[in-house]
C-alpha cells in the first residue's frame, strides 16, 4: 500500500495527488510512491552499513529532492534526513512530515525508542536545538550586570578621589595667596588676627599705676576671719621672722616687722613638756604680763612678789600664772625673779596653745607650758619653745595689740 512521502497519508494505487496535502504523488514503476505495509516494518540502519543485505536502507530519503517535500527545510546534520520532519516507517507515533517547525525536530526517527517520539537518540537523550540552557543565559546576565555596577562604582570613586585631591590643592593656594606679600587687603583681613588698640601715648600708659578700689568699696570689705589683727611668725630653723597685720580698709596691712628666735629644736606639731620645740599652728593671743602696765590694749596681768608660773603637769594650775601661795610645789618657774631680780625680760605676751594661762585645769598636761612672746633684755637666743624679741620690739608690739581686734599668733 503506497503512502505519501510529504503526510503520510494513505494512497490509492494510481493516485495522483494527495488528497490530504495535495503534495504530487511521484510514480515509480508506474505506482505511486509511497511505504509498503512490508516496508514499514523494515529495520532502518542508521549507521550506513549493512552487511547482512536484508536490510532496507534510507538512501532513497536521503538522496530525494528535499525541496519537493518542504520548501523551508534546511539539510539535516545527521546526514539521513531533513530537518523539518521525519517520515516514520515504522508506524511510531509521529506527528508525520513537518514542514513549518523551522528547524526544531518535532517527531523521531528512531526504531530502537519507539516510546520517545522526542528524541533522535540512541541513547535515549534528549536532543535541544533551543540555542542553549534558559539557566545558563540568566547566570550571563547576572554576570554581566555585576560588572556594570562594579564598573560604574570604579568611576564615581575615581571622580570622588580626584575631586578631593584638586579641592585640597586648590585650598592650598588659596592659604598661600593669602599669606603672600601683595595679597588683597580683603586677604589681609582674613588671615591677620585683630590687634589690640594701644593708647595714644604709651609711656603713660605704662607708668599709671593698676586700678585700685576705692576706700568705700575696700572699707566695705568685711574680713572672713574672726581676728583683725594676726602675728606671723615664719621660721627657719630656730631663727624667724615676726610680722603683725591688722584688717584695715579691707585688706591686710603689715604694721611692723622683728626678729625672733624659736626652740633649740625648731618649729613642730611634736612640741610637749621639756621638748624645746615651738608649737606649730594658729593659736589666740592671751594676756600680758610685767612689773607694769604698758602702753597697750591687750589683756594686762601684774607680776608680783611671789608670783609664779606653774610646770607641774599633775597641778590643777598647770600652766597657770599664779602664786606660791596657791602652788606649793617646786616645779615652777619663779616668775616674779624673772622681772624684778635678774632683769630678764621687761614684758611677755601668753600664747594660748595649751589654756589660756589663768583658768586651773584648762591646760593639757603634758602639752607644754609658759609658751610665750618675751621681751629679751639683750640679744635673743634659741629658746626651750618660746619666741623672744628685743624688749624694744615688744614695746612697738604691744602698742598696737588690741584685745577688741582678737588678736592671733600663727607659726610656721
Amino acid at each position: 500500500m503506497p503512502f505519501c512521502r510529504n503526510c503520510g497519508n494513505q494512497l490509492a494505487p494510481g493516485q495522483k495527488f494527495c488528497n490530504k496535502c495535495g503534495v504530487k504523488v511521484q510514480n515509480i514503476g508506474g505506482t505511486a510512491t509511497g511505504n509498503s505495509d512490508a516496508e514499514k516494518h523494515m529495520p532502518i540502519n542508521n549507521t550506513g552499513n549493512n552487511p547482512s543485505g536484508n536490510v532496507r536502507q534510507a538512501q532513497d530519503v536521503r538522496n530525494n529532492n528535499v525541496n519537493q517535500f518542504n520548501s523551508n527545510a534546511q539539510p539535516n546534520p545527521y546526514g539521513k534526513f531533513t530537518q523539518g520532519g521525519q517520515f516514520n516507517s515504522a508506524n511510531m507515533n509521529n506527528s508525520g512530515y513537518n514542514s513549518n517547525r523551522g528547524g526544531q525536530i518535532s517527531g523521531a526517527y528512531n526504531n530502537v525508542y519507539p516510546n520517545n517520539p522526542a528524541s533522535y537518540n540512541n541513547q535515549n537523550m534528549p536532543i535541544n536545538r533551543s540555542g542553549g540552557n534558559k539557566s545558563d543565559k540568566k547566570v550571563i546576565y547576572i554576570v554581566l550586570a555585576s560588572a556594570a555596577v562594579l564598573i560604574i562604582a570604579v568611576i564615581v570613586f575615581g571622580i570622588l578621589f580626584l575631586s578631593g585631591i584638586l579641592g585640597g590643592k586648590k585650598d592650598e593656594n588659596n592659604i598661600d595667596n593669602a599669606l603672600a606679600p601683595g595679597t588683597s587687603s580683603a586677604s589681609q583681613s582674613v588671615t591677620q588676627p585683630e590687634q589690640e588698640t594701644l593708647p595714644e601715648n604709651p609711656t603713660e600708659a605704662a607708668t599709671q599705676p593698676p586700678t585700685q578700689p576705692t576706700s568705700q568699696e575696700t572699707e566695705s570689705m568685711e574680713n572672713p576671719d574672726y581676728y583683725d589683727q594676726k602675728v606671723e611668725v615664719v621660721s627657719s630653723g630656730c631663727y624667724a621672722e615676726l610680722t603683725l597685720y591688722e584688717w584695715q580698709n579691707g585688706k591686710w596691712v603689715s604694721l611692723m616687722s622683728a626678729n625672733a628666735t624659736v626652740g633649740k629644736n625648731g618649729v613642730g606639731y611634736n612640741y610637749g613638756e621639756g621638748k624645746s620645740v615651738t608649737p606649730k599652728g594658729q593659736f589666740d593671743l592671751g594676756f600680758c604680763y610685767g612689773l607694769s602696765k604698758p602702753n597697750t590694749k591687750l589683756d594686762f596681768s601684774p607680776v608680783q612678789n611671789g608670783s609664779i608660773f606653774v610646770s607641774d603637769s599633775n597641778s590643777r594650775f598647770y600652766n597657770c600664772l599664779t602664786t606660791k601661795l596657791q602652788y606649793t610645789g617646786s616645779d615652777a618657774e619663779d616668775t616674779y625673779s624673772q622681772f624684778a631680780r635678774q632683769n630678764i625680760y621687761n614684758y611677755n605676751i601668753f600664747i594660748e596653745h595649751n589654756g589660756d594661762g589663768k583658768t586651773p585645769n584648762s591646760a593639757t598636761p603634758g602639752m607644754g607650758s609658759v609658751i610665750t612672746i618675751c621681751g629679751y633684755n639683750g640679744t635673743p637666743q634659741p629658746t626651750l619653745g618660746c619666741i623672744d624679741i628685743t624688749a624694744s620690739n615688744m614695746i612697738r608690739l604691744l602698742s598696737y595689740l588690741d584685745q577688741s581686734k582678737n588678736p592671733v599668733i600663727i607659726i610656721s
